[in-house]
């Protein structure tokens, strides 16, 4: 199929690419690159710069690549901003926790807010600690809990549903690792052991628009795209986050 995907050269957008491209699909990427990379843009896949809101031009170069779905991926990721800007996230936004890597991709924004990468960016030396938004949540262990998935297990649920889709249907499937999630501590030690680096923390105060839990139920993924997620332990996603940084020499200060 032609495929384009919004926000291709993102951390999420990319990772999808790379998995359509290997299952033979062609791709246009349109990213405009505000927070994206082009060394993620693979050379096998087109990218078109231009900003998603910009209709005219969008339909254009999407009538003219021959586009036969969109997998949407461009968004923004700033809990505070999403907060003070409800809109602008609703308007481009599609929730759960991304994480980890493949070989070619992974995570990196700027500024990078993200808890996975920030603890390693903590073991890598490139920062002085972790700052933990409340210990004081109704949680085992005080943390905020959410549910993580590996990237490369939401470019393999994507592509799964393309195979599904009928003229004029919809669906909504969460995607999630289910079960009762990882808290910021877990995240924390995970990496720990992971790196074999310790990780200071430093306690602040509770940030807005973060809920105690945020956990998913991918049970109709499950029964009606048959996806699993491959990556479920949460050593085996930090792992490979971490197996990329070293690979790509963000780890050198380290």
């Amino acid at each position: 199929m032609r495929i384009a995907v919004t926000g291709g050269a993102g951390y999420i957008g990319s990772v999808v690419s790379e998995v359509l491209i290997g299952e033979g699909h062609e791709v246009l990427m349109v990213d405009d690159l505000s927070t994206g990379h082009l060394d993620a843009v693979s050379e096998q896949a087109r990218i078109v710069p231009l900003d998603i809101g910009n209709r005219q031009e969008v339909t254009a170069a999407l009538l003219a690549f021959g586009t036969e779905a969109v997998i949407h991926m461009a968004a923004s990721f700033l809990v505070g901003e999403s907060v003070a800007e409800p809109a602008k996230y609703y308007a481009t936004n599609v929730y759960f926790n991304a994480a980890g890597a493949t070989e070619r991709n992974g995570e990196r924004h700027d500024p990078e807010t993200h808890l996975n990468p920030l603890v390693l960016h903590t073991a890598a030396r490139r920062r002085r600690h972790v700052t933990v938004f409340g210990d004081d949540y109704p949680t085992d262990d005080g943390t905020c809990v959410r549910d993580y998935v590996h990237v490369e297990d939401i470019a393999r649920a994507h592509v799964l549903a393309l195979a599904t889709l009928e003229p004029a249907t919809a669906s909504v499937y969460n995607l999630g690792c289910g079960g009762r999630g990882f808290s910021v501590r877990e995240v924390i030690n995970a990496a720990s052991a992971v790196t074999g680096r310790s990780i200071p923390v430093q306690i602040a105060a509770r940030r807005p628009g973060d809920p105690a839990v945020l956990i998913a139920s991918a049970e109709l993924a499950r029964r009606r795209l048959g996806w699993e997620p491959h990556h479920r332990a949460l050593e085996a996603i930090v792992s490979s986050a971490w197996a990329w940084m070293v690979r790509h020499g963000w780890s050198e200060a380290a």
